[in-house]
């Protein structure tokens, strides 16, 4: 006979392998999901009034949403990730160990994986057959300096963005700008380095067609993103801190 839960009572503390397992999943329902964007976009584009690549964002931000649900699920109380770079700025802002946050990244690379290898059995080849192109790599007339520096600087700026809307209390704009900064870095960086903004989704597309370097792809799609997680995380303590300390500038001037 179960024992009934009581009211109030916190959930468990999942374990790091129980992380990893609902990491890994979210990053495949999500990327298995994405593949099929292109055809859907095809398809609905005629009756959006958009073209199909805008038709294809409105797609892509609609699964963003969708995974919230599916990640709190996932979680059971902590959501799951399925961006390495997530677990960077969770790890830089105090939450967990890195050796747990490695073996997540590692798990959410797997999905991701796990994700593509499912829509190329499952869906029709052409479906499938524009995947070849995600795993370019920095694009044409771009060194891997500017690769990585592109990477940095759009994922420590949404790394910051989505820190600071996680703080608001209106609960659309806590949702939507993230989403929104995260579409405009995607056309900022599209003529550079594409842009990734996920580490796992891009080893998967690498690893299943591989069109980078080794050194390319560590260097512009692990270690930039990785790095902008972190610094990005340790903006974000350090405006909370000068918040602080100007609110209590503030209780100080009224107090004299």
């Amino acid at each position: 006979m179960a024992t009934p839960r009581r009211r109030g009572r916190k959930p468990a503390e999942r374990t790091v392998a129980q992380k990893a397992v609902g990491d890994a999943t979210a990053a495949l329902i999500f990327l298995y999901c994405f593949c099929a964007v292109n055809q859907v976009a095809e398809w609905v584009a005629p009756y959006t009034g958009l073209n199909q690549a805008g038709t294809g964002i409105a797609l892509v931000l609609a699964l963003l949403v969708a995974m919230g649900p599916v990640c709190e699920r996932l979680g059971g109380g902590q959501p799951a990730l399925y961006n390495p770079a997530n677990n960077s700025f969770v790890w830089a802002t105090g939450s967990g160990t890195a050796r747990e946050h490695i073996v997540r990244s590692v798990a959410q690379a797997c999905g991701a994986v796990g994700g593509v290898l499912l829509a190329r059995a499952l869906l029709p080849p052409e479906w499938t057959k524009h995947l070849s192109g995600l795993g370019a790599g920095v694009r044409p007339g771009y060194g891997l300096l500017d690769g990585a520096a592109c990477e940095f600087v759009l994922g420590l700026l949404i790394t910051f963005i989505v820190l600071v809307c996680n703080e608001l209390q209106n609960s659309t704009l806590k949702l939507w700008l993230p989403l929104l900064a995260t579409v405009v870095a995607v056309k900022a960086g599209e003529h550079v380095s594409g842009p990734s903004l996920n580490s796992a989704f891009t080893f998967a597309f690498a690893y299943l067609y591989p069109a980078q370097s080794v050194v390319e792809h560590v260097f512009v799609y692990w270690v930039a993103p990785v790095a902008a997680g972190v610094f990005g995380g340790w903006c974000f303590l350090g405006y909370q801190q000068w918040q602080r300390q100007r609110q209590q500038a503030q209780r100080g001037a009224k107090a004299d």
